[in-house]
């Protein structure tokens, strides 16, 4: 565990804020699994891959210094989208697909995944034929997907439907849902800028 946070870095300016910072750290390397899938939690109902939670992840990881790890999960991430781009509300950590509980997708996280690739790119040295280039080209087609997914979202007034989002409101559109779609949206035009995308 020393040598993993020795490697990276742990954010903080006092002695009690590095020391939270170290818990939630090593909390979050533990929920990581080698698939990368990361678990909200190890109680009963809570034992699932979130695309939203591991958004938050992948982005604390790559900006502590463990881009490794965050883009592992990007790649979990990548693996469980569908075609239509939405992914499901929650997944099963070894990766055999949603969880089928009767909740909708979450339109949330086609905002919240590209954000989070754009945050660990912007960790990376992206240079000409570099790895990291290589690595975000990979995660390029998934970015595009969301952000066409987020484009079909919008109405005329220019926010989304209604949509299932973390506060399991489904009936009128939410900051939960809209500013997300936002950022995601801004990520993947900066992505596709990076990579020479259209």
């Amino acid at each position: 565990d020393h040598d993993w946070l020795r490697a990276g870095r742990v954010p903080g300016a006092t002695t009690a804020q590095r020391s939270m910072a170290t818990r939630a750290l090593l909390d979050l390397r533990l929920a990581v699994r080698p698939d990368g899938a990361v678990l909200a939690g190890w109680r009963s109902g809570w034992e699932y891959a979130w695309p939203r939670d591991s958004s938050w992840v992948a982005v604390a990881l790559a900006d502590t210094g463990h881009p490794a790890m965050a883009y592992r999960i990007l790649r979990f991430l990548r693996r469980m989208q569908p075609d239509n781009g939405i992914w499901a509300a929650r997944y099963l950590p070894d990766g055999s697909g949603p969880v089928r509980d009767g909740r909708p997708a979450e339109l949330d996280a086609d905002g919240w995944v590209p954000w989070a690739v754009w945050s660990w790119a912007s960790t990376q040295q992206l240079g000409p034929g570099s790895r990291s280039r290589r690595d975000l080209a990979l995660l390029w087609p998934m970015v595009a997907r969301a952000a066409d997914a987020a484009a079909r979202s919008l109405t005329q007034d220019g926010l989304p439907g209604p949509a299932m989002d973390y506060w399991e409101v489904s009936v009128q559109v939410t900051l939960g849902t809209a500013a997300p779609l936002l950022a995601g949206l801004r990520a993947a035009a900066n992505l596709a800028a990076d990579i020479g995308g259209a």
